[in-house]
């Protein structure tokens, strides 16, 4: 979970009806699936899905899962479920609730002997010290995650590591050590084909080169995130790279092909219902008309 939510500064979200969908086909599931092993899975995805549109209830899936799981002895969805019921707590500001939790999730892990359990753990631990501003202590813990992941081997995890390693420079201001690690991060994912992240990447790479005055560069990151998007149908990431793109021309002063870009994103946002972007859009089009 904390992958997706900590990258809150990039303006990508999901798209809710698409978002819908699967939560749909995952209650149909599970009304027909009698397996409490498989009903535990189900929560599990339930409340990891949930926590991109509803806490209350990706809370209310995850302690599902882990009823169910304790009933059949799954100590991995024990951890995972509780890592999102830890992550949920970090973002509603109830660290002390966070940090039992990530005792319990670590606690169960060493006993499974489940590294990647552990490394899931200090990925969390490191989410929780940034809200509480503890930069370095994220640092360790992602260090420490990202050492566990490359150990056996867990690509994924260990580009999460990159990822948030590289969020925390960027909140710190060190962006040259930001864009090497989004670098290491984009290099992983698009080595085992994970669009998805990639994406969110490449959106942030644009974003640190804006900062630095590389718009060349921004622009460049900004098109390949928004064909990752495009490639995932992620509406709201497309209209977020389309607003980028037209920023970016806005900057070039090519006021005409920042209008085309921005009218795209200002219809997308329209249709997906996202009204606070739709304001920075529509301020961007006053910019652009006025130059007319």
């Amino acid at each position: 979970m904390a992958k997706y939510i900590v990258l809150v500064f990039i303006i990508v979200g999901y798209s809710v009806n698409a978002q819908i969908n699967k939560l749909d086909s995952l209650s149909d599931l599970l009304r027909k699936e009698r397996s409490l092993v498989t009903k535990a899975e189900i929560h599990l995805n339930l409340a990891t899905e949930y926590t991109k549109i509803n806490f209350d209830s990706s809370s209310y899936h995850a302690q599902l899962a882990i009823d169910y799981a304790l009933k059949e002895g799954l100590p991995k969805t024990i951890v995972k479920a509780t890592i999102i019921l830890s992550d949920i707590s970090t973002y509603s500001g109830d660290f002390v609730v966070a940090d039992s939790l990530h005792k319990n999730a670590y606690r169960i892990s060493k006993q499974a002997n489940w590294e990647k359990g552990l490394g899931k753990v200090f990925l969390s631990k490191g989410l929780l010290s940034e809200f509480k501003s503890g930069f370095g202590q994220a640092l360790v813990f992602y260090d420490s995650a990202n050492q566990l992941f490359n150990e056996i081997g867990f690509k994924e995890g260990v580009g999460d590591c990159y990822m948030n390693i590289a969020i925390v420079h960027y909140s710190t201001g060190d962006l040259k050590n930001a864009l090497y690690n989004f670098d290491l991060a984009s290099e992983l994912y698009q080595e085992i084909g994970d669009s998805r992240s990639e994406a969110f990447v490449v959106n942030n790479s644009g974003n640190v080169y804006k900062l630095l005055g590389l718009l060349d560069r921004a622009s460049e990151n900004y098109y390949k995130a928004l064909k990752y998007f495009e490639k995932d149908q992620n509406k709201s990431g497309i209209a977020s790279a389309l607003l980028n793109l037209g920023n970016i021309e806005i900057e070039f002063e090519n006021y005409q092909k920042a209008k085309k870009l921005l009218l795209r994103a200002f219809y997308l946002n329209n249709e997906i219902g996202d009204d606070t972007k739709l304001i920075s859009v529509s301020q961007n089009l006053g910019v652009v008309y006025s130059s007319e």
